[in-house]
């Protein structure tokens, strides 16, 4: 899954924390959770490109 393969980029490979990170609100998505997103594909393409946008400190 993609947006899980950026989570993990996002999180130094820890399952655990990237399935956390899913699931808390991010400012970057409105409030929404990550998760709440990923039945989409315009959806998991904005969480993707938000944890490119923290990668870069640009978020």
């Amino acid at each position: 899954m993609l947006a899980l393969d950026a989570a993990r980029a996002l999180n130094e490979n820890d399952n655990t924390k990237s399935i956390a990170w899913l699931h808390q609100p991010a400012k970057g998505l409105g409030g929404k959770m990550p998760a709440e997103l990923l039945s989409t594909s315009v959806g998991v393409q904005a969480v993707v490109d938000l944890v490119g946008r923290i990668e870069h400190g640009v978020y």
